[in-house]
């Protein structure tokens, strides 16, 4: 067709073209053309030389051409080609801001008109505006979802997206619009995070019980409005009942877990337990369990927060506590129990022996409080002095009662030259508080005195209270150090506890004949002698497993340990005793534990089975010694240097391969703790849980937040712990070296 005389196209024409139905109202989705368009119509719209051709493949069709079938009116609402004139149909106030211009530019298509006409390949897929990673379109409507918020708008396709970035300008102009919210990972990377309620509601739960908060406090009003505003704005309050529900929910799954740990544990627990009194007069019996994993790291979880019924005698604890151990599949897996010296403990301790599987008959089985023991010696010891102690007690009671006498002694300490201080009075029946009473009085014992003369008069305190203060302070020391190492529950301290009892009796026998502390020494001793006249043998067999004490050191410690109290000793009696206990439990252990098969016999075919009989005869026919060469290779080895930080723990987990039974004993033996300070600590937190303003608990409700505390705040240390020991273990830090330097037992005071 002849071309040469066709005028180029005007205004006139495009609106000719588009009233006629020639231009690009009806859109082909394979061309990008209007489907009546032939090639004069091509041309007579681009004008000359710009339809598909040959020698022009590249045509420039301007902003709005090519595009699919759902920017329709978008289109039409564009520029034209050629007389810059633009059309308002299907635009808003969105589109006047040119953001259908932006959205087009990025939908103009690369290939030429004839290039698109040749193929049937669809059109690229259209590239979204940034604004849409924080919109969403509600399904089955013309809405557009803000995922920061709830505010929605009325977006119709093709309206453009002015109003959602105004919308995120003006709202969210504190966030970072290019990134997306961002967590980390527990493998330290970044992954993206999206908001979800429910798991919201979990968390709520688990802060709300952590930090022994009311349930109520899930649906403050203030809380509601700092999360809102600060945190995430989709938030949205929940009940007090909803709150309690979806804890008690996430309890039971937990409870589940620990149950099956326990089932599938290949070892022994001990347990730790105590009575506490509640508000309202309620009394409670809380239980622990005490194990070391595979991983050789002390665990810990509370498995009982009861409520007693009266009377509280010993068949009702052995009936609490044979129903907890029941419930948790554990009866025929304890190690030991650890109790105070209650009279109803003791009866409740025979009853439970025969109804438990116990090791060596139940040898191992009672452990006594060494904190409560301590705290009766000490208690006895101070009575001696209790006048003294009485008229400190008295002095500092009269300056702390009314505020101007608490002025008027500090008058008098700046006089005598010392910084102002509040001397708190001491709980006169916990040995520990009168301690510390007397640490903070004895620097200020000459403004106390001036005062106290001058207003109780010249007898009110005397000057050899202050001199007993100075004989009695540091001698206190070591048992207020004993105390706290005992304390701990996330180390042993069944190992090192012969150590520290030496320690004692060693201050006894040094200070028997001192003229102020011989009375003390006196009562003290005697109470002593009541309830570890004999070391227990959880105690013995635990030192004779230390690396750094082992049989010799053992032996030495006892020789020491009855010399101190004049008891008669027998060394070889002794020796021949422990052995025994550890043949038998090594006998007990051995059938369970898991050995490698010997390469030679594996290799062995069936052929030679007459002759492994043969062997196995034999060797059942040698002395017992010779069953038990864990043990020897042990005990006859030095003991290693003593030093404060190490962790038998750590040296145990390098050294389990070449002595696995006994690496087991040592596993279970450690676990036992030598007093109830772990069920102790809970009843700290029940006080704060049962209060006299929050009193109306249920019993089921008490427990629940007890043993589901205790349940999250031990997964975060073992959690924390667990990384600490990679790191280590990254950096090289773990050493596996066998010091042979034998520690001096004779340097124990």
């Amino acid at each position: 067709m002849d071309t040469s005389n066709i005028q180029p196209a005007t205004t006139e024409d495009y609106i000719h073209n588009f009233n006629m139905g020639v231009g690009f109202s009806v859109w082909d989705t394979t061309l990008g053309i209007g489907p009546h368009v032939g090639n004069y119509q091509q041309e007579h719209v681009f004008g000359p030389g710009v339809g598909p051709s040959n020698n022009n493949p590249a045509v420039e069709l301007g902003p709005h051409v090519g595009t699919s079938h759902h920017d329709t009116s978008a289109n039409m609402a564009g520029e034209t080609a050629t007389g810059g004139a633009s059309s308002a149909v299907g635009s808003d106030d969105d589109a006047a801001e040119g953001d259908n211009a932006e959205m087009d530019e990025d939908e103009i298509p690369d290939t030429p008109v004839e290039q698109m006409a040749s193929t049937s390949r669809p059109p690229k897929k259209t590239k979204k505006a940034t604004v849409w990673k924080w919109f969403s379109k509600v399904t089955g409507s013309n809405w557009a979802q803000c995922l920061l918020c709830p505010t929605r708008y009325s977006h119709k396709t093709g309206c453009g997206t002015g109003t959602l970035t105004r919308h995120l300008t003006a709202k969210h102009k504190n966030r970072d619009m290019d990134a997306p919210d961002m967590q980390r990972q527990p493998d330290g990377t970044m992954a993206p995070w999206r908001y979800d309620q429910n798991y919201m509601r979990i968390c709520l739960a688990q802060f709300i019980v952590q930090n022994e908060l009311p349930f109520s406090f899930a649906q403050n009003e203030l809380f509601e409005n700092f999360l809102q505003k600060a945190v995430q704005c989709k938030f949205k309050k929940i009940s007090r009942a909803t709150c309690f529900r979806d804890g008690v929910k996430q309890y039971e799954k937990e409870i589940i877990v620990l149950r099956n740990e326990f089932k599938n544990f290949n070892g022994r627990i001990s347990l730790t337990s105590d009575l506490w009194q509640g508000s309202g007069s309620y009394h409670f019996s809380c239980i622990t369990a005490h194990w070391i994993d595979k991983d050789w790291i002390m665990r810990k979880r509370i498995i009982e927060f009861a409520q007693l019924d009266s009377p509280h005698n010993g068949d009702c604890i052995r009936d609490a506590t044979m129903s907890s151990l029941n419930y948790w599949g554990i009866k025929d897996k304890i190690m030991s129990i650890s109790l105070d010296n209650a009279s109803n403990n003791v009866n409740a301790i025979k009853s439970l022996k025969p109804a438990m599987n116990l090791i060596l008959g139940g040898q191992l089985f009672h452990v006594r409080c060494i904190c409560h023991i301590l705290h009766l010696c000490v208690k006895d010891g101070l009575s001696v002095l209790i006048q003294s102690i009485d008229r400190i007690r008295v002095c500092l009671s009269h300056i702390n009662r009314y505020p101007p006498r608490v002025q008027a002694f500090n008058t008098v300490c700046e006089t005598h030259g010392m910084p102002i201080k509040h001397i708190y009075l001491d709980v006169p029946h916990r040995w520990n508080a009168t301690y510390r009473m007397l640490i903070e009085a004895k620097p200020y014992s000459e403004p106390i005195t001036f005062f106290c003369h001058r207003s109780l008069g010249p007898n009110s305190i005397l000057a050899d209270d202050w001199n007993i203060c100075d004989i009695l302070v540091p001698y206190l020391v070591y048992f207020e150090e004993f105390t706290k190492i005992m304390s701990s529950c996330y180390t042993p301290t069944s190992n090192i506890m012969l150590l520290y009892m030496v320690s004692v009796v060693r201050l006894f026998h040094q200070h028997r004949n001192h003229a102020t502390l011989k009375n003390i020494i006196k009562e003290m001793e005697k109470k002593w002698v009541k309830y570890y006249k004999k070391v227990p043998n959880v105690c013995i067999l635990s030192s004779c497993l230390d690396p750094r004490v082992r049989l010799i050191g053992t032996l030495e410690l006892l020789e020491k340990y009855h010399s101190a109290l004049n008891n008669v000793y027998n060394g070889n009696e002794e020796r021949n005793r422990i052995l025994q206990l550890l043949y038998s439990l090594y006998d007990m252990y051995a059938p369970s534990t898991d050995m490698d098969e010997s390469p030679t016999n594996a290799s062995r075919g069936s052929g030679f089975s007459i002759f492994d009989e043969l062997l196995s005869n034999q060797q059942s026919n040698q002395p017992s010694v010779g069953n038990y060469t864990e043990i020897h290779l042990f005990v006859q080895k030095p003991p290693q240097k003593f030093d404060k930080d190490f962790d038998i723990l750590k040296w145990w987990r390098q050294n389990e391969s070449l002595t696995p039974v006994l690496a087991r004993i040592a596993r279970d033996l450690l676990s036992s703790q030598m007093s109830t300070v772990a069920s102790e600590r809970a009843f700290s937190a029940g006080h704060r849980v049962l209060t006299d303003a929050r009193n109306r608990l249920k019993p089921g409700s008490v427990k629940f937040c007890m043993i589901w505390k205790d349940m999250l705040d031990q997964q975060y240390r073992e959690k924390t712990l667990r990384k600490v020991e990679t790191v280590l273990a990254m950096d090289g830090e773990e050493d596996n070296e066998d010091a042979t330097m034998p520690y001096d037992f004779t340097n124990i005071h």
